[in-house]
C-alpha cells in the first residue's frame, strides 16, 4: 500500500502525467502530505488554490485516482 505521496512518485516513474481532463479544463494535482492530494488549475509556481482529496491508503491508486475524479467533476466549475 502506498501514502500520497509515493502512489504520486509511482505514476510519474510510470510516466502518468498527473492530471484529469474535465470537459474543457484541464486539472492537475500533485501530493500535499503523506494523507492528501491537492488538485486545481496549475500556474508556473504551482497549483492555483488546491482543493484537498484525501487519499485513502486502505484502496489502490487506481480507486484513489477514481474517487478524486468524482470530487473534481461534481464541482461546478469543471461541469
Amino acid at each position: 500500500m502506498y501514502n500520497a505521496i509515493e502512489a504520486y512518485n509511482e505514476m510519474i516513474t510510470n510516466g502518468l502525467t498527473p492530471c484529469f481532463q474535465v470537459n474543457e479544463s484541464v486539472v492537475y494535482f500533485e501530493p500535499v502530505n503523506e494523507t492528501t492530494w491537492g488538485w486545481g488549475t496549475v500556474t508556473n509556481t504551482g497549483i492555483l488554490q488546491p482543493t484537498m482529496f484525501n487519499y485513502d491508503i486502505d484502496f489502490s491508486i487506481d480507486e484513489n485516482l477514481q474517487a478524486m475524479l468524482e470530487d473534481i467533476e461534481s464541482e461546478s466549475s469543471y461541469v
